[in-house]
């Protein structure tokens, strides 16, 4: 900006020179009807080149007080008496912050300045969807400063009061989605929603929250649905129905196990084990059924086959065979492909 000014100012100077210099001729000449013509290109030049100075200077006293959070209304008065007379300016502000944003990377000075702009031009879509990004960017901040609640040796429920600067940061993800209707803002807004979620899933079950898990996959799916995600979410299904199975909640069991079938977890294991559910329940029929299909999914296991055989005689001397942990991997980013207004 400061080259700008610069510039500007020396060829108002030059223009300055080239009038008076052509308004001496003139006097000498004046029925010329070129040099009259002249006095008048460079009188024009000189006043737009003035009115540009005049302009950039109001606009910089503007900006100045708008970055410095110091008489807002002074900065507002500049600023829309700068866009007044010269709508480009609108252009100039939101592209110079970006600029000083994507070095300083103080996303709530961002987030107040460009809040700043839409309080003086609502309908100013680049200024909003810049916005959104900024949240999305804010919320990746927080989330990524705060420490990660580890496992404890007190293992039980996940505390809910351990994960409030998490909350707070998947609030700013959220407010995004209702500032901008831009897709390429709001698909950049879910996938760290997503991210977030699938985070707190993790950390759900390394706590052995199974439900609350659950919970937060499937919240991650309503922002970004892919076959990675139905992955997650029918791995930790099978997890819940294993610990249900062990427990001898054989209907509860066989229930989370067809989710995770539902889920596409498509595993011999999954199969075999909700064959011992089902048949521990009575459910003969469909634990063959079940147990055929984990045979098919892996012909060589012997013990799926046992179980087959074992079902078919109606006998209870199951083996289950699920043993995993999920896997889970989702990271959050940030973005720097702000708007950039045309401000020529």
């Amino acid at each position: 900006m400061e080259n700008y000014i610069e510039q500007l100012r020396q060829q108002l100077e030059k223009a300055k020179e080239m009038l008076k210099l052509s308004q001496k001729e003139h006097e000498a000449e004046q029925d010329d009807f070129s040099l009259k013509l002249t006095v008048a290109t460079y009188t024009k030049l000189v006043n737009k080149l003035l009115l540009q100075v005049e302009t950039h200077e109001v606009f910089e006293k503007g900006l100045a007080l708008l970055i410095n959070n110091s008489d807002l209304l002074q900065a507002k008065e500049h600023i829309l008496k700068t866009i007044g007379s010269m709508p480009s300016y609108l252009g100039v502000l939101n592209n110079v912050l970006l600029q000083r944003y994507k070095v300083t990377r103080d996303w709530e000075e961002a987030i107040r300045t460009f809040e700043f702009i839409l309080d003086i031009k609502p309908d100013y879509e680049v200024a909003r969807n810049n916005l959104a990004m900024l949240f999305v960017n804010y919320g990746v901040w927080l989330w990524e400063k705060t420490p990660v609640p580890m496992k404890s040796a007190n293992v039980g429920a996940f505390d809910m009061a351990a994960i409030q600067p998490h909350m707070m940061a998947m609030s700013y993800l959220r407010n995004a989605l209702g500032i901008s209707t831009n897709e390429e803002v709001l698909k950049y807004a879910r996938q760290n929603l997503a991210a977030a979620h699938i985070q707190l899933a993790k950390w759900s079950f390394d706590k052995d929250d199974i439900q609350k898990a659950l919970m937060f996959i499937n919240t991650a799916l309503s922002y970004k649905a892919s076959d990675q995600m139905r992955k997650f979410t029918g791995e930790l299904y099978a997890e819940q129905a294993s610990k249900l199975l062990e427990k001898g909640y054989y209907e509860q069991a066989s229930m989370h196990f067809q989710m995770a079938e539902n889920s596409g977890f498509i595993v011999a294991e999954v199969y075999n084990d909700h064959g011992v559910a089902l048949a521990k329940a009575d459910r003969f029929e469909e634990a063959i059924f079940k147990l055929a299909r984990a045979i098919e999914l892996d012909p060589e296991n012997a013990t799926i086959k046992s179980n087959f055989h074992l079902a078919k005689k109606r006998s209870n001397n199951f083996e289950i065979t699920l043993k995993m942990v999920p896997y889970f991997d989702a990271k959050m980013s940030y973005s720097e492909n702000f708007h950039v207004a045309d401000a020529a």
